[in-house]
């Protein structure tokens, strides 16, 4: 979980939220990749299918058809590919903890063993000034950006495969352009809206390939 929540945050910070979300979504392709050469098999072809059609609508969502609006700087790039790698290693790697846990324990001892690696960080770094919204951030961060996240995400590795639950977490890109319509009022571009529906196209035909097993 770290490696997974560090990387974002420094792809973010070295690049922007747009290019980190396209290229954490790299996950599902190492996930898919892992999976063939573990069980030495060509994956699914309706996951190559669902895999492209998902990132083809991720970067239509973060980019609304404008490419070269994503600043791609080395640094950027690099924690970016490895918040992908992150995203695929703790999805593969958790399967067989949750065979035996319950995923609100194996989330919880994931993230107290986690934060033990920053105390000495957190002892040593002074505090800013702290304000009623800075703690509304931390909150919201810490609740629902990452506890209710990772156990949500995990659960559904009990239930489906790890290529598919890689693959759907591209509607997290795609709730974020759904909020920030309700709640700043903002309107989606038409590259968005079609990114929207590829998106939505995946979650069909994973449902389709599972129906059909």
């Amino acid at each position: 979980m770290v490696p997974s929540q560090l990387t974002f945050f420094l792809a973010i910070r070295y690049g922007n939220a747009s290019t980190a979300t396209i290229l954490q979504f790299l996950g599902p392709v190492f996930i898919i990749v892992c999976l063939a050469i573990q069980y030495r098999k060509l994956p699914r072809r309706i996951d190559v299918i669902s895999l492209m059609i998902a990132v083809l609508g991720t970067i239509l969502i973060v980019t609304n058809g404008k490419i070269g609006t994503l600043a791609l700087s080395s640094a950027g790039i690099f924690w970016g590919i490895m918040a992908g790698v992150s995203q695929a290693s703790y999805t593969l790697i958790s399967r067989r903890l949750l065979e035996q846990f319950d995923a609100r324990l194996v989330t919880g001892l994931g993230m107290v063993i986690g934060s033990v690696l920053f105390w000495p960080l957190i002892l040593t770094t002074k505090i800013p000034s702290i304000t009623p919204f800075t703690v509304g951030s931390f909150a919201y961060i810490i609740i629902f950006g990452t506890m209710a996240s990772y156990l949500c995400y995990l659960q559904s590795v009990k239930y489906i495969p790890a290529s598919t639950t890689g693959m759907l977490s591209a509607f997290e890109p795609l709730t974020a352009n759904v909020l920030s319509v309700i709640w700043f009022h903002e309107t989606l571009g038409a590259f968005q809206t079609a990114g929207a529906v590829l998106i939505l196209s995946t979650a069909f035909l994973q449902a389709m390939a599972l129906k059909g097993k």
